[in-house]
């Protein structure tokens, strides 16, 4: 009896102690190094939930956002909240939020043919937006879209799976990547050797060259199809073209119509040529943005898709680098300058 009342009582302490450390590691983690990064996901949720900043012209995207927008060059108000896999199923709660402030200031909004692809399995990252539960209307869009599990809830326990994505902040401040930090702004100071942006190139070719075969193959009755090579032409044409995905369009026109204190600033930064190539029904895009300038008197389109840049302004086929972001931004702000003047 005695030996099973001192197992029971080591065991009670090992447990005690266990947990004090799980929910102390978890306050620290929460405190000192989730949101130290400025230029971190989480922190710009953060922000834009907490902070009011009147005069900010916020910049809401992809990573194509994060690496193309510098906003030095654009405004000293402008903060850029672009951040990976961000299309418009992140976009529709960073919108919402921002819209709710009282303020009149422009939104620059990226676009790309895939911003309003609705999966949010794939572009809500649990890891953005966990350490912001507290805040209902974080708590509210989880919970629509089925991102919200019962461990999210329990410290200690809530970050299990995102440690190293948190923890990729400060890898690559240490590993002598060139990156350059500005305003939530995230560009690579590097041109990708010849040899290695032509494999980018040749990648990206091969994906477009693969689906034209495929298509090929399922439209010709004599030919058999496996299931195998059916779900590589599903995934390539989501992939490589432009779908129209009309509720979340219809979400985004009703945004926009129900406030027309505030101007959209819908922009198409600029395309590779190869990645150009693949969306080979452009021509859906354009009627989008007709449609627009038809509907809405306070969103303009700018579409840079077409801006003729070399190679070496490219990071990869799909992002441009500090060149590239230096030669964009310039044009984007000669082109709206009047949006971004400071209202006294």
């Amino acid at each position: 009896m005695k030996n099973l009342n001192l197992i029971f009582r080591t065991s009670a302490s090992f447990f005690f102690i266990f947990v004090v450390l799980l929910f102390g590691f978890d306050w620290v983690f929460s405190n000192f190094i989730l949101f130290e990064k400025e230029y971190s996901n989480q922190n710009k949720v953060q922000r834009l939930l907490t902070q009011e900043h009147p005069l900010e012209i916020p910049v809401f995207g992809s990573s194509k956002a994060r690496s193309a927008f510098i906003p030095d060059s654009l405004g000293p108000t402008v903060f850029n909240y672009g951040m990976e896999m961000s299309n418009f199923d992140v976009m529709e709660l960073l919108l919402e939020v921002e819209l709710n402030k009282k303020k009149n200031t422009p939104i620059v909004i990226e676009f790309n043919h895939r911003t309003f692809v609705h999966k949010p399995e794939h572009t809500i990252n649990i890891a953005t937006f966990i350490p912001n539960l507290g805040d209902q209307r974080v708590r509210s869009f989880m919970q629509r879209y089925n991102r919200l599990e019962w461990k999210h809830e329990l410290p200690g326990f809530r970050y299990f799976g995102s440690y190293f994505y948190y923890l990729r902040y400060y890898m690559k401040e240490h590993a002598g990547n060139r990156k350059i930090i500005s305003k939530g702004g995230n560009f690579t100071d590097l041109i990708p050797k010849k040899d290695v942006f032509q494999n980018f190139v040749n990648s990206r070719v091969q994906k477009v060259n693969k689906m034209h075969e495929l298509t090929r193959r399922v439209n010709d009755i004599r030919l058999t199809v496996s299931d195998e090579e059916r779900h590589i032409l599903k995934y390539l044409n989501e992939y490589l073209l432009y779908e129209e995905h009309t509720d979340r369009l219809a979400l985004f026109d009703s945004l926009v119509s129900a406030h027309p204190e505030r101007q959209f600033l819908v922009v198409y930064t600029p395309l590779h040529w190869s990645e150009r190539l693949g969306i080979e029904n452009f021509h859906e895009i354009e009627m989008l943005f007709s449609r627009w300038k038809k509907e809405h008197h306070n969103l303009t389109v700018y579409n840079y898709s077409d801006l003729d840049l070399p190679d070496v302004c490219f990071k990869n086929t799909t992002h441009l680098n500090l060149k590239g972001a230096r030669a964009f931004s310039s044009v984007f702000a000669r082109d709206a300058a009047h949006h971004f003047v400071p209202e006294n």
